[in-house]
């Protein structure tokens, strides 16, 4: 069991080399017992690899635990499924990370959420813009509790912004300041909001929210 823990405590600690390195040697003499088996040191090798970005060996370790998903899989068998399709994502492959993700969406899954939001991506990624903002649009209306409804709202912004359509952008980059859970984004959303402001002539608009920044995140 000794490799299984150093494996895992390495992990836990960031120290992926070291991890992958000790899990390994587990797999070697796999034993199980609790939380010491196959499956979970599986699970860490994927992870550390995946922080490492070698997706293709992350896969490897992801699809040994699972290849397909359900209501009735276990915790770490539909994350390992979440994470497949992240590595698949990574790798461009966005149709198979597509199919992936709407099966997660389609089961209601506890990523749902996340899920719903990497389809967004992968259709921005295509240049599908419309519906790229329709999907982040519906994630608050399905999921409104999701702790990605700033970042959904920071992305619809962003989008906007990118192509200068600047008066649909204060929508949702004013819910950002609106939101209890989104305050790593609000310095952002005062900058974004201020040129957007600026770019429709509206300038005491634009100067409220640059001084509202500078009061508010003196540091940023």
């Amino acid at each position: 069991y000794t490799y299984f823990w150093k494996g895992e405590l390495a992990y836990r600690n960031s120290q992926y080399d070291s991890a992958i390195y000790y899990m390994e040697n587990y797999m070697r003499s796999a034993v199980s017992y609790g939380e010491v088996n196959p499956a979970n040191a599986r699970y860490v090798l994927g992870y550390s690899n995946l922080k490492q970005e070698n997706y293709n060996k992350a896969l490897g370790y992801f699809e040994q635990i699972t290849k397909s998903v359900s209501s009735s899989s276990d915790n770490v068998q539909q994350d390992a499924f979440v994470r497949s399709a992240d590595c698949y994502f990574m790798d461009k492959k966005f149709g198979k990370a597509s199919q992936m993700y709407q099966a997660v969406i389609d089961q209601n899954l506890s990523a749902a959420d996340y899920a719903l939001y990497q389809q967004a991506i992968i259709a921005g990624a295509t240049n599908k813009y419309a519906e790229k903002i329709s999907l982040l649009q519906s994630l608050s209306q399905r999921y409104p509790s999701s702790a990605l409804v700033p970042d959904a709202n920071m992305e619809i912004g962003n989008t906007y912004m990118a192509s200068e359509d600047f008066q649909k952008a204060i929508t949702p980059l004013s819910n950002i300041l609106k939101a209890k859970n989104a305050g790593a984004y609000k310095p952002q959303a005062y900058l974004k909001l201020g040129v957007s402001y600026f770019n429709l002539n509206n300038n005491s608009e634009a100067l409220n929210n640059f001084k509202q920044l500078i009061s508010s995140y003196p540091n940023s």
